[in-house]
């Protein structure tokens, strides 16, 4: 008799198990799992090369983004000594943004100035010159920066350049023992 109650049970167990969604219970679950495991050792490692791919892009987008910045940065050496008007290399350097600067890295950055009108007067400085020199009513944004510039003033880099010259020796043809090195044929050549 316990033989038929134990077959009654299974037959009663697996009619449950048919008549309920194979997601609602354990065994369905675990068949789900076997065949998702299944489906993901047989595809490694492709799903998890693009997470991987994208960890490692992130970190160089900003890099390159700060780069941009840097190259398209007008600092203090770019205006007059007042702080007010671009100098002629800061015409230069908003020009060389706006004509050879790829179109994604087309802005302009403009370093803070000493207080909050010194940059307001130095952004509308440049999105003046920008304005003026813009092809084909292209705009191009000018954006305020907090990243110092990492460059020199001309008259530094022309001070260090003479410097270097000037110490630089003579140049000289070393002195003649007829010991060195040289292009004669040796003893007992050929003549």
């Amino acid at each position: 008799m316990t033989s038929r109650r134990i077959g009654g049970v299974w037959v009663f167990l697996l009619a449950m198990a048919w008549a309920t969604p194979l997601w609602a219970n354990p065994i369905g679950e675990f068949c789900a799992g076997i065949v998702k495991d299944f489906k993901r050792r047989n595809c490694w490692p492709e799903p998890f090369v693009y997470p991987d791919r994208q960890a490692v892009r992130e970190p160089l987008a900003v890099m390159i983004g700060n780069g941009w910045q840097r190259q398209n940065l007008v600092t203090d050496v770019h205006f007059e000594r007042g702080g007010i008007e671009l100098s002629e290399a800061g015409r230069r350097k908003v020009l060389e943004i706006l004509n050879e600067a790829p179109e994604q890295h087309r802005i302009v950055y403009v370093y803070r100035g000493a207080t909050p009108q010194e940059t307001a007067i130095r952004m509308a400085a440049v999105q003046l010159f920008v304005g003026q020199s813009a092809y084909g009513g292209q705009a191009v944004p000018v954006v305020e920066s907090n990243r110092p510039g990492d460059g020199w003033p001309a008259s530094h880099v022309e001070i260090v350049n003479r410097k270097f010259e000037a110490a630089f020796p003579e140049p000289k043809l070393s002195g003649g023992g007829g010991g060195g090195a040289g292009g004669g044929a040796g003893a007992g050549g050929a003549h």
